[in-house]
C-alpha cells in the first residue's frame, strides 16, 4: 500500500511495509491545510505537509504491479467494501 502527493514543488511518498491480504481494513487520509495525516485502520501512521491551497484531491483505488512480487488473477483482486468521502 502506498499514499502519493504531486504539488508543484512535493512529491512526497509513503510505503507501508507489509501484507494486508486475506481482511478488510480501514485506509483514511485526513485533509487539512497545509497538511495531509494517513490512517491505517483506525491508527495515524505518518504525516506530510502540502501547499496546494486546499486544491481538490481525486480517489484513485487500483492494483498497482510489482515486478519483483507479481500476484494476477483471482489471488491479486483487491476488494472494495465501501468508499465514503467528505466535502
Amino acid at each position: 500500500m502506498t499514499t502519493v502527493y504531486h504539488s508543484a514543488d512535493k512529491d512526497p511518498a509513503k510505503w507501508f511495509i507489509g501484507c494486508w491480504a486475506g481482511g478488510y481494513h480501514t485506509y483514511g487520509v485526513h485533509r487539512k491545510a497545509g497538511v495531509n495525516d494517513v490512517y491505517f485502520d483506525g491508527k495515524l501512521e505518518f504525516s506530510y505537509p502540502t501547499n496546494d491551497g486546499n486544491a481538490p484531491h481525486y480517489l484513485l483505488l487500483n492494483v498497482g504491479i510489482n515486478p519483483d512480487k507479481l500476484v494476477l488473477g483471482k489471488t491479486g483482486a483487491v476488494k472494495v467494501d465501501w468508499v465514503r468521502a467528505w466535502q
